[in-house]
């Protein structure tokens, strides 16, 4: 019969549900995030990328918490400590999860011949930057700029050249500005 055919479960185990399909299990992810509830968005994409471990947006979405909860527990221009270093550190390695899961793959609305997700790359050079590691918090920067489309082209081109004025770059600063 059928049911004898169907594979026993051992004394005591429990089946393990699959997680609802991703916009149904992350809709109060993006509602906390839509309202600023920052610190609950954290949670909840934090969550997801538990839930969803092949979601390159799971672990993109985590890492921009991350670096937006972990530059408000900062002071600009100093090195971050405990929580905030932490939550950079995290940041850095959602965002290569993301990369690794493809976040980086080619997308139509990107310039021709550029695979870099500009979004993501900017992410980490925000992340790089809080961390005072300025070359690559440029080198990023500039990545995402030359892999960005027109209309997010400018957000990285001026967080390059903050980070040139940062290095003492200025005519470099001034021509990216």
């Amino acid at each position: 019969t059928a049911a004898s055919a169907a594979p026993a479960l051992p004394l005591g185990a429990r089946a393990v549900e699959a997680p609802p399909p991703f916009e149904v299990g992350t809709k109060e992810a993006f509602a906390a995030f839509a309202a600023g509830e920052y610190t609950r968005a954290e949670q909840l994409w934090s969550r997801a990328a538990e839930a969803y471990p092949d979601s390159a947006l799971a672990f993109a979405n985590l890492a921009t918490l991350l670096i937006i909860n972990a530059s408000d527990k900062m002071t600009l221009g100093e090195l971050p400590t405990g929580e905030a270093l932490q939550r950079l550190e995290r940041a850095l390695v959602a965002i290569d999860r993301a990369e690794a899961l493809g976040a980086s793959a080619p997308r139509p609305d990107q310039p021709v011949g550029r695979g870099a997700d500009a979004v993501l790359l900017n992410s980490r050079g925000n992340a790089l930057g809080l961390l005072q590691r300025w070359p690559e918090a440029q080198e990023a920067y500039t990545t995402s700029a030359d892999s960005a489309v027109k209309s997010f082209a400018s957000i990285p081109r001026s967080n390059a050249a903050l980070v040139a004025f940062e290095r003492g770059q200025y005519e470099q600063a001034e021509r990216q500005a």
